[in-house]
């Protein structure tokens, strides 16, 4: 346990409140640490058991950060192309099979539920075309790449 007036983050808090044991030194990997303290915020959470304890709000720096690696990482962007056309999908089925009739008889949730899924499906066919013109710009690297080091140029005195 902490000492006593130490503040812990509320994102080291176990279901019932209580801090955990100190770990031994050097169990948690750097990037770790530094990543929770990066979300930690100077908002604290409401309550009497949770006083001095500060919730994690994403900043406009931290939402920044992840999109640019989500953007920069063709497997990040890649997943998250998947589960974003996923969720497109499930949300096409459920909304036509299963809340049909309940979304007719209330037309603004029918109407705002189209356009979250709209917004899905723009943002995962947007993604898409992202990608394919990263693949393509790849692509035309790699080949200037192959033809730089197979055609001679009769400047080089060197030859590769």
């Amino acid at each position: 346990m902490p000492a006593t007036g130490a503040v812990v983050p509320a994102w080291r808090l176990d279901r019932a409140g209580r801090a955990p044991a100190k770990a031994a030194r050097g169990t948690k990997a750097r990037g770790q640490r530094i990543q929770h303290e990066r979300l930690e915020s100077a908002v604290p959470l409401a309550g009497e058991a949770n006083a001095g304890h500060f919730a994690p709000v994403l900043s406009p720096k931290i939402l920044a950060a992840l999109t640019r690696a989500f953007v920069r990482d063709s497997r990040m962007r890649r997943t998250l192309m998947f589960y974003i056309a996923l969720a497109a999908s499930l949300m096409v089925f459920i909304g036509s099979v299963l809340l049909d009739a309940w979304l007719r008889s209330h037309p603004l949730l029918f109407v705002g539920y189209w356009a979250v899924c709209a917004w899905f499906t723009l943002a995962a066919a947007l993604l898409a075309v992202f990608d394919l013109l990263v693949v393509r710009a790849s692509a035309r690297a790699a080949q200037r790449e192959i033809q730089r080091n197979l055609i001679p140029n009769e400047d080089d005195p060197h030859p590769r």
